[in-house]
């Protein structure tokens, strides 16, 4: 499956009972950092600095989501 998340490319790779076994972000155009989304919303994480680059996407909550880690 291929979509995208906040503007950036986003795939979702399954084995053949349907569970994913890998998933992507591909945020374009950013430097070597940790992506975070500023903001008080459920997506949202983090305040931007050095090599805490702000791209309107949360790494911190996609890998805890998609980890089943709350």
């Amino acid at each position: 499956m291929s979509d995208s998340v906040a503007g950036h490319p986003h795939q979702v790779f399954r084995d053949a009972g349907g569970r994913v076994i890998v998933e992507t972000y591909s945020v374009t155009g950013m430097g070597h950092g940790q992506p975070v989304d500023p903001g008080s919303g459920s997506e949202q994480c983090g305040s931007a600095g050095a090599y805490i680059l702000d791209v309107n996407l949360c790494a911190a909550y996609r890998m805890r989501r998609a980890w089943g880690l709350g």
